[in-house]
């Protein structure tokens, strides 16, 4: 009954970081499928830097955000 959540946030094994491009363009295909099988829009939980660098702008600004943030 729950919305699904899509989990996006940097990983420190990470070596390369897509461009805003690469990484939307790959985002909207994951979110259909999502969408697809649950019929419900996600909820997106990300953090502020990543909403920033990635999100912020796009679409999914309208989406409801779920901020990681565990120092404040």
């Amino acid at each position: 009954a729950l919305p699904p959540v899509i989990d996006l946030e940097y990983v420190g094994n990470c070596s390369k970081r897509p461009t805003r491009e690469e990484f939307i363009k790959e985002l909207d295909t994951y979110n259909r499928l999502v969408y697809a099988h649950y019929r419900q829009k996600p909820i997106i939980y990300t953090t502020y830097e990543f909403y920033r660098d990635y999100l912020d702008g796009t679409p999914y600004q309208d989406y409801a955000i779920w901020i990681r943030d565990i120092w404040t």
